[in-house]
């Protein structure tokens, strides 16, 4: 990423994964156990460091995690690629062990499972970049295993397509697991940095 920030001093970065593959909600192993104390330490690290401008940025459940934790952050900017929306969909059709946990999860916690609402209250730059549209139905190759989580980002997508503060852009040629990849390689992702006004 420096390489893009020729002329200007480099931003510090904060690398969260998920490797419980459960949206954030279990935390991060080695810095939270959960979804609210991952965002009391994220806002600690902005006080510590009096951060001004906060970027939040993901893919698919991260990206997910980039729209939860950058609203409830008032992040300056939300940049996602492929993110889940409605998280009750998406673990009906791939997660059968997070659909378990799931279930015993309480009606508050449920709840957070649906950003729209979050998202609209959100007055902050959002950018999401998607599959190309007319990929969503590109079913042509029974090989492709992203079938039926680009039949998801579109539901995703629809459900949030309406709002004014989100820029939504297509990349051409891509599923669901390489929409990031290809905005970088294509540069996209530094077409829509500069139009932010962060390079």
């Amino acid at each position: 990423m420096n390489r893009f920030f020729k002329n200007k001093k480099p931003p510090s970065y904060l690398y969260l994964r998920d490797v419980y593959l459960q949206w954030y909600y279990n935390g991060i192993q080695g810095f939270s156990k959960n979804y609210k104390e991952t965002i009391d330490k994220i806002n600690d690290y902005k006080k510590l460091y009096n951060f001004q401008n906060i970027i939040c940025m993901g893919s698919s459940s991260g990206g997910y995690a980039s729209l939860y934790f950058g609203c409830k952050l008032n992040a300056n900017n939300i940049i996602c690629f492929s993110p889940q929306i409605e998280l009750t969909r998406s673990v009906k059709l791939y997660y059968n062990k997070f659909h378990r946990l799931f279930k015993k999860f309480t009606t508050e916690k449920k709840e957070q499972f649906n950003l729209t609402k979050l998202i609209n209250k959100h007055k902050n730059k959002i950018v999401i970049l998607w599959v190309n549209y007319s990929d969503f139905y590109n079913t042509s190759k029974k090989e492709n295993a992203y079938v039926y989580q680009n039949l998801n980002d579109e539901k995703s997508y629809n459900t949030i397509k309406e709002n004014k503060y989100i820029e939504h852009y297509f990349i051409k040629d891509s599923n669901h697991g390489d929409v990031g990849y290809n905005a970088i390689k294509n540069g996209y992702l530094e077409t829509i940095l500069k139009q932010i006004n962060i390079l």
